[in-house]
């Protein structure tokens, strides 16, 4: 008997929150169209755009994932160095979260489906 993924893995994959087993996403990270979610789960067919507008939430969560790498930056700086200035904080800030905008991006709006989203079936 085959076990589902937990639900963090599920999340961090980006897979249908019913199987856990296919990509919400119809392209790469790496596409200009990396935010494009599948109207369905190709395996089980549940519903990954439960209404029109529905991923502006998400919006809310890559709010909060930004947050935390400012807080974590703000951490590591200072306990490694003795007394940065505020331009550490600034530019490591602003590094981190232009390099993590696509992995953030799709990580809420698979956060978004996993929570809110429930599972509905095409029909």
């Amino acid at each position: 008997m085959e076990s589902n993924p937990s639900l963090v893995w599920s999340i961090v994959n980006n897979t249908c929150p019913q199987c856990r087993k296919v990509n919400i996403f119809s392209h790469s990270a790496f596409s200009s169209r990396f935010l494009e979610v599948k109207e369905h789960c190709d395996n089980c067919q549940a519903r990954l755009i439960p209404e029109p507008g529905f991923y502006y939430g998400a919006m809310y969560f890559i709010y909060g994932l930004q947050v935390a790498i400012i807080v974590v930056v703000l951490t590591i700086l200072n306990i490694f160095l003795p007394d940065p200035r505020w331009y550490y904080y600034a530019i490591t800030s602003t590094l981190l979260i232009l390099l993590t905008a696509t992995v953030c991006a799709r990580l809420s709006r698979s956060m978004m489906l996993h929570f809110f989203g429930g599972l509905q079936y095409k029909g």
